[in-house]
């Protein structure tokens, strides 16, 4: 997962996303649910910084909506300043409107859903 971020640091977006999906894939075959919040910010933020800002904003409405679901209050050491600053790019780029009906539209995701349209390309 980690590499995964490092990928998006230095701009390798196809990377990133691959390395992200393969670990929702692994945790869904083994379990551990615990990495399905974190591996979607990081695709939310990859998605901000591919310029695919509607994408971006559904993946951040659609990991919130799995942390509610899941019982999580908080991200994992070292990574509320990323997902910050990619959370505010991301908020620089799309106009308010957009970005409030396609974060509602993931918050309106089940966790089924949520990883499902993570996991799309």
């Amino acid at each position: 997962m980690e590499l995964g971020w490092c990928d998006l640091e230095e701009y390798k977006f196809d990377d990133a996303k691959r390395r992200f999906k393969d670990e929702i894939n692994w945790a869904i075959e083994s379990g551990y649910r615990v990495m399905y919040n974190t591996c979607i910010w990081g695709l939310a933020a990859a998605a901000s910084k591919g310029q695919y800002f509607e994408r971006a904003a559904r993946l951040y409405g659609a990991n919130e909506q799995v942390c509610i679901l899941m019982g999580y209050t908080t991200m994992l050491p070292g990574l509320e300043a990323l997902h910050q600053r990619y959370f505010a790019r991301l908020r620089e780029q799309i106009d308010p409107q957009t970005f409030a009906r396609a974060w509602q539209e993931g918050r309106n995701m089940s966790l089924e859903e949520a990883i499902a349209y993570a996991l799309e390309t």
